[in-house]
């Protein structure tokens, strides 16, 4: 298959899909044939436009939802009926991920859990709650029909609330998910914590899983000055303190838990393709990786959206040495982000194999499914395919956070490794090497989640670019 892709003029997509499919067939194979293993799928941004037009402009991210505007069209116009990458996911792109999670699960669509990771409006301007509400009403009920005894675990992503970007607690649009989404928020402690931030636990084979709202820290959240406790906006992280606390506590595990798995939108830490641009304030920053530094040996998956691109930070103790990692999938929506050094990606979700809980469900193994959008609307690949896996592509004896952080030393020693992963990061949309300051910031992002450290590596590594450019701040009301 490798030497086939070769042999014909294909795109970088397909030609990486052969050269890997034959080695994720014999991961698979390897995972049916040892210990029990737990599948897990995770979907991320599908950002549905609804009003997208094959007619629209791409500059005006293709959507069209006046009549008028409609009517005065280019007729010769034809955008691809999947999406086009400067824009968001149509209807059609986003059902058509989701049939195909179903299809690439084991080829039966039977899996464990859906972690959904937040954002299904899309990046526009001038819409309301009711808007939001539809989107978040529409993805529900897509992906419900596929996977309709399957637990599925929904998030806010930034873009979910009117307008985007301003999330407090005890808003409306929590009432009105949780009636979406209460088979999973079990309890009435958990409605209470859903209704008031936006966030809630689910109890999973022997683990608890922590969905947060972290879009509460983001660092351009409009809702900052309202907050009635601007140290800990609707107590969620008492909620995880007190929770990991628990853990710590369990002596039995059939009688309780030790192991908590976080999922949320918006990780800490800096974006790792636009230098010095910090996701959170730097107060929440700070205590989130406070929280994850004291009770690392209890947490278990650390799984986020909001990039979309391929990614992860490791986070490290006060010796510097590694204790978990934060993962990052990439989106499914294919739109431009216009933030230096960012851009477009295919459209991609990823799947985990992980251990039973004797193990703390870690990781076995981690493919991400990708599909050339380009060649999508042309009819010419008609599935996602895998992309690549964790411990195939990048050589790696596990996926602990010791292995991701030995990972990155080796790509610094190895550029033929690290372009594996810049491939990977746009999901094969842009395959240029960067360089300066953009090398730097790649690496210093994935090394320190922590934003002094952060700094100091980026001085260290590129001294001329320590200040964070104005311009990004002003992108930053725009992006993802």
């Amino acid at each position: 298959l490798f030497f086939l892709a070769r042999l014909i003029r294909v795109g970088p997509m397909l030609s990486k899909v052969l050269s890997n499919l034959q080695l994720s067939i014999v991961s698979v194979l390897l995972l049916a044939v040892t210990v029990s293993t737990l599948r897990v799928l995770q979907v991320s941004d599908f950002h549905l436009d609804v009003d997208y037009n094959r007619k629209g402009d791409p500059q005006k991210m293709c959507h069209i939802s006046s009549p008028s505007r409609a009517s005065r069209l280019d007729a010769n116009a034809d955008l691809g009926s999947y999406g086009d990458y400067m824009c968001d996911s149509p209807e059609s792109l986003v059902r058509f991920a989701i049939d195909e999670t179903v299809r690439v699960s084991n080829g039966d669509g039977k899996l464990d859990l859906v972690l959904w990771t937040g954002d299904n409006t899309p990046h526009i301007d001038g819409y309301d709650e009711n808007y939001v509400v539809n989107a978040i009403t529409k993805t529900t009920s897509i992906i419900k029909s596929v996977f309709p005894n399957t637990p599925v675990l929904p998030t806010f992503g930034n873009h979910d609330y009117s307008p985007a970007n301003a999330f407090d607690s005890n808003v409306t649009l929590y009432e009105r998910s949780f009636e979406l989404w209460s088979d999973v928020i079990l309890g009435a402690d958990n409605e209470q914590f859903f209704k008031s931030g936006g966030f809630y636990y689910y109890d999973y084979k022997g683990a608890r899983i922590l969905v947060l709202n972290t879009n509460l820290y983001y660092n351009v959240n409009n809702a900052y000055g309202d907050f009635a406790d601007q140290t800990d906006p609707a107590g969620q992280f008492k909620f995880m303190e007190d929770t990991l606390e628990q853990a710590t506590k369990c002596t039995d595990a059939k009688k309780c838990f030790s192991t908590v798995h976080i999922v949320t939108h918006i990780a800490p830490g800096v974006f790792e393709r636009s230098p010095n641009f910090q996701w959170y304030r730097p107060e929440y920053n700070k205590r989130f990786l406070d929280i994850t530094q004291k009770y690392a040996s209890h947490i278990g998956w650390m799984i986020f959206g909001h990039h979309h691109t391929d990614t992860f930070h490791v986070v490290r103790d006060d010796s510097g040495a590694p204790v978990q990692t934060m993962l990052m999938a990439p989106s499914v929506t294919p739109w431009f982000s216009s933030l230096p050094g960012a851009g477009s990606n295919n459209p991609a979700f990823r799947l985990f194999d992980t251990y039973d809980i004797d193990k703390r469900h870690a990781y076995r193994e981690i493919t991400t499914y990708a599909i050339d959008l380009s060649r999508l609307n042309a009819g010419k690949q008609p599935e996602f395919a895998p992309l690549y896996s964790h411990t195939l592509e990048y050589q790696m004896p596990g996926l602990t956070p010791q292995d991701f952080d030995d990972l990155i030393n080796r790509m610094l020693k190895d550029d033929n490794l690290f372009y594996k992963y810049i491939a990977n990061n746009a999901v094969l949309v842009d395959l240029n090497m960067p360089v300066e300051p953009y090398r730097s910031a790649q690496f210093c992002s994935m090394q320190h989640a922590d934003f002094d450290k952060y700094d100091d590596c980026m001085k260290s590594s590129f001294a001329l670019y320590t200040i964070i450019p104005t311009v990004v701040i002003l992108f930053s009301r725009l992006f993802l």
